[in-house]
């Protein structure tokens, strides 16, 4: 999910990383970038994607390992509301 996540923020921010330590705002991401990069994410996650997710988690190794949990999570425990 890294790898999918890190070409994700490289081919919509135009940038070279990203490192687990720079932050998606900082590097001049803003909404609608965001929006760009959860579209080329969603296919691979089996949860819907929500702009939510980067304005919490903006820092990239939180962001992947946030995506990774949606990944690994049982659809149960969304449709539960144990998410």
């Amino acid at each position: 999910m890294a790898e999918l996540a890190g070409q994700a923020w490289r081919d919509v921010l135009r940038c070279p990383g990203p490192s687990h330590v720079d932050n998606f705002f900082e590097l001049g991401g803003h909404s609608v970038a965001g929006a760009r990069v959860l579209s080329r994410l969603q296919p691979h996650v089996p949860a819907q994607l929500s702009l939510r997710l980067l304005f919490d988690h903006p820092v990239f190794g939180e962001f992947v390992v946030a995506i990774t949990r949606l990944v690994e999570q049982p659809a149960w425990l969304e449709h539960e509301g144990r998410a």
